[in-house]
């Protein structure tokens, strides 16, 4: 991740910060989704079966 970032701030030193912000809008276009979908799939697995009632 280190060398990544060390890419990203020479690219970014060279004259080309479109290319890194195309690059983190990308990654972001797939990332926040996918991650929001996965978690609330999750929360509801977790509400409706793995949490016990608590009416008896």
């Amino acid at each position: 991740m280190a060398v990544k970032a060390a890419i990203a701030k020479k690219t970014l030193r060279n004259g080309d910060p479109a290319g890194v912000v195309n690059k983190i809008d990308n990654f972001s276009k797939w990332a926040f989704p996918t991650l929001y979908i996965v978690f609330n799939v999750l929360y509801w697995v977790a509400y409706l079966y793995w949490i016990p009632d608590e009416i008896d």
